[in-house]
């Protein structure tokens, strides 16, 4: 293949002198032949094109032009000013953020903004029109073809500017306070690939599936989501119209996840035939518009059946009723009928997990790279979003197969709810009043608990994790000390981060004293959120505080070293150095703590000898794996204590070292992603 690539990029000039042919042929690298490089390009991501590819020259920008779109947010509680700005910047933009939040009554006479229903009408106006002079060019271009194909001349294309127009292809919508018709009245444009909808108070709002995919004809993903599910008033009702004709169907449809969404079943499974090439569905929380009425659950054995009578194959699949457990004939067709036989991508109801469950789905080869364990509890009652005894079960398993599987050491994206029990490592987790006195002493709990050099419990295994959405659960109220251990724990058994996201609810439940605790995660400097800035390879960070709560407990000078301007204003920077300087009691209370606890390591140890097990307890495993382990945990010493947040900001204070270097989209409690700058600067005004 290269040298055929080679003759035809090279051919040879041959000269004849006394009968013998000399052959001049320039060497030429692999990277020189268009073919090879758009095969290369291929396999990268975006964010390596955008940052690396695309610098190289002007050939490798103008090949990767179709890859690289803009992406614009617009928000609705912005000034007019920045509002309008914002649309002027529409057209060519690839991905556009909608953010209605709420807004004074006199604004709210219309469903959406005005200005936003405008400018997407007039994007669809254009598109229209370049699509039809594109049919124009192509059939000119085809009938000068047909006239030239005696002569041999080969098809070619002028380009009408340098840069090509890209049309908007994703769109995140993001409502508030929706009223009954709101989501239906939305111009969606028609060059959309994917849709992300999401609501919250939703209103009995209402949302025609069948509507957008006939709007959108090109559409690949679909995704509707419905957030702070409990109550009658919050529920999002979703609706497939079908189309006019018999034979219209809806063939680019890959992805359709559904999320706390009212859907009739009848209704859905009418939806099935419309798309054959469905390859991933997840009917996630499903509920009923009456929840007393059981006939109106979901039947999964029912649903599995229309799958199979449609000759629907999926890759990628959820399924489960909120507040429900499938039974064993459902779960048994899950794994047969559903999930393919090599599955990749794993998402399970919490509630589903159980240790026969598990040791079923991890039989399979290692091919696992994506697994979800979603939970969402069936009342609006987040106090025991962690708290079921249910989910009891569920913690345990989960982290011991994170720790001691084979067939997730490979996992790339993780998405589950994690105790701070489980990542405790070394017990400190009691080290709450250390900064309050001089002669503070850790929680009676905690205090006759010797810190293990070889800990029990063992670290993941997925050191090659590259998204991370867990859902945190505190013992109590916060204390430093909890995020210290979050922030640590994952800055340094996840090193390869690209996206990571963290929520808390607004309260726990206590089950052993029957009693709720305030569980917001607050970012104080002490609490170790600089930990992350270990992450070289961090894209995406997103903090949430549950979706009920406003405002976030903190300062600008606490955060502001996320970004460039921060780590160099001068007054952030003593602030800093000021609070560093008083954690001296504190520290030196720690360090008294740890040599109590480490004589009385020292006692049992003469006592008993210690029994040290590889990272998954079997002699099985390698010499490698072992010093993996052994590498992370000697970098773990400091899990939780106020020494390793210290060591961190010396780092960037002194050494001036980047935290996050990679770091693109912020949020705090923030439904959409923006740039730490405006995310700053929003919380921070």
């Amino acid at each position: 293949m290269l040298r055929l690539l080679n003759r035809r990029h090279h051919p040879t000039s041959a000269s004849t002198t006394n009968t013998t042919i000399t052959t001049n042929r320039a060497v030429i690298s692999p990277l020189d032949i268009p073919e090879i490089l758009e095969l290369i390009f291929s396999y990268l991501d975006n964010y390596t094109i955008r940052r690396s590819v695309v610098r190289v020259c002007r050939q490798w920008s103008l090949m990767n032009q179709h890859r690289v779109f803009r992406d614009v947010t617009w928000c609705q509680s912005w000034g007019s000013f920045r509002r309008w700005k914002t649309l002027r910047k529409l057209p060519g933009v690839g991905r556009f953020n909608i953010c209605h939040l709420p807004v004074e009554a006199k604004e709210t006479k219309m469903p959406f903004d005005g200005g936003v229903i405008s400018a997407l009408e007039g994007l669809e106006v254009d598109y229209q029109r370049r699509l039809e002079k594109q049919r124009m060019r192509d059939s000119n271009n085809a009938k000068s073809n047909s006239k030239h194909v005696s002569m041999g001349s080969g098809t070619w294309k002028t380009a009408t500017a340098l840069y090509e127009f890209t049309p908007l292809r994703e769109m995140v919508l993001f409502a508030a306070f929706c009223k009954v018709t709101n989501l239906n009245q939305f111009p969606f444009p028609s060059s959309l690939t994917r849709l992300t909808i999401q609501t919250r108070h939703s209103s009995y709002a209402q949302c025609d599936i069948g509507r957008i995919l006939k709007m959108c004809p090109l559409l690949e993903e679909l995704c509707v989501e419905a957030h702070e599910f409990g109550e009658q008033w919050t529920m999002l009702t979703v609706t497939a119209t079908r189309p006019e004709h018999q034979d219209e169907s809806f063939p680019n449809l890959q992805s359709l996840v559904l999320v706390r969404v009212v859907f009739a079943q009848d209704d859905f499974e009418k939806l099935l035939p419309l798309t054959p090439n469905l390859k991933e569905l997840k009917l996630m929380g499903m509920t009923r518009a009456d929840s007393r009425n059981d006939n109106l659950r979901y039947s999964w054995t029912r649903l599995f059946g229309a799958l199979k009578a449609n000759n629907i194959a999926l890759d990628q699949a959820h399924f489960s009723n909120l507040g429900h457990r499938m039974s064993v004939e459902e779960s048994h067709m899950l794994l047969t009928d559903v999930y393919p036989l090599s599955v990749r991508d794993l998402s399970l109801w919490a509630l589903d997990v159980t240790p026969r469950f598990l040791k079923t789905v991890f039989s399979q080869p290692e091919s696992l790279t994506t697994l979800e364990i979603w939970w969402q509890p069936s009342m609006n009652d987040q106090p025991m979003a962690h708290s079921d005894p249910s989910l009891a079960v569920t913690h345990r398993l989960i982290h011991k197969y994170l720790c001691t599987c084979p067939q997730l050491a490979r996992l790339t994206t993780l998405k589950t709810l994690i105790r701070l029990e489980e990542l405790d490592l070394f017990v400190r987790q009691g080290y709450t009043d250390l900064d309050k006195r001089q002669s503070a002493k850790p929680n009676e709990k905690y205090r006759g608990s010797p810190a293990s050099t070889s800990p029990s419990a063992s670290v993941w295994q997925c050191r090659g994790l590259q998204t991370l959405h867990i859902s945190f659960r505190m013992p109590s109220a916060f204390r430093p000390v909890y995020s210290r251990i979050l922030f640590g724990y994952i800055s340094r058994v996840c090193p390869a981060l690209e996206e990571l996201q963290i929520w808390t609810p607004q309260q726990c439940h206590d089950i052993v004293y029957n009693k709720r605790h305030s569980s917001k995660l607050e970012l104080p400097l002490s609490g170790g959120l600089c930990l992350l800035g270990r992450l070289q390879y961090l894209q995406r960070l997103r903090v949430v505080m549950d979706e009920r709560r406003k405002g976030l407990v903190g300062q600008n000078w606490e955060l502001n070293w996320i970004v460039a301007s921060g780590r160099k204003d001068v007054k952030s920077r003593k602030k800093r150095q000021q609070e560093i300087e008083s954690w001296r009691n504190w520290k030196a209370n720690e360090d008294r703590i740890e040599k109590s606890r480490a004589n009385s390591r020292q006692k049992q140890s003469s006592q008993k000898e210690p029994n040290i097990k590889s990272s998954n307890g079997s002699r099985t495993n390698t010499n490698r794996s072992m010093a993996d382990d052994a590498e992370v945990l000697s970098q773990l010493q400091n899990l939780g204590l106020i020494l390793d947040v210290e060591d961190m900001m010396r780092e960037m204070e002194v050494k001036e070292i980047r935290p996050m270097p990679s770091l693109e989209r912020l949020s705090f409690d923030y439904p959409i992603l923006l740039r730490p700058e405006e995310e700053l600067e929003r919380v921070f005004p």
